[in-house]
């Protein structure tokens, strides 16, 4: 089970043949999906403005943790989920996103999502989130049909119950 880039190594798994059943919750792009909304871009700039944060862990502020993730929560909300799960993201796996497709042959990111030996999977699409990740995925064909859409819990709903999204 993964959550955004978490949801990326989850269906990279897969596609290798690792795993027996998986989710992937609100996933981060994968190499292929060309089409990206505006909001996933600014909530990927803390991390994606300087070239140097490729070789490090970047955090987000409460800020913009609440724009990204907990979004649909209260500020007060918000600020509680940060001090309890908030970690520094790996710049690496960002700027290795962000470049996927623009270098040549498949990167690290790439999932054949017509690979039939893949094992069944489930995808939770928020339809609240501010990167509208939901949108994009069904538009781009990102979700194949060995994967269940789901229209459940949005990115901050997971972290107090993801139990109740499948």
């Amino acid at each position: 089970m993964g959550h955004s880039a978490g949801g990326v190594f989850t269906q990279v798994l897969f596609d290798h043949g690792f795993g027996a059943v998986g989710v992937a919750i609100c996933s981060a792009p994968t190499e292929g999906v060309k089409i990206v909304p505006l909001s996933p871009v600014k909530s990927t700039f803390p991390i994606l403005k300087n070239p140097a944060n490729r070789h490090r862990a970047v955090g987000f502020t409460p800020q913009q943790w609440h724009y990204v993730f907990t979004n649909t929560f209260s500020e007060e909300e918000s600020l509680a989920l940060y001090e309890r799960y908030h970690i520094p993201a790996s710049g690496k796996v960002f700027w290795g996103s962000a470049l996927a497709n623009i270098h040549p042959g498949k990167d690290d990111n790439y999932v054949d999502y017509h690979n039939d030996a893949r094992a069944p999977s489930c995808s939770s699409l928020g339809s609240k989130t501010t990167s509208s990740r939901r949108r994009w995925a069904i538009r781009t064909g990102e979700v194949p049909n060995s994967v269940i859409k789901l229209a459940a819990a949005d990115g901050g709903e997971v972290l107090i119950g993801w139990e109740r999204v499948l």
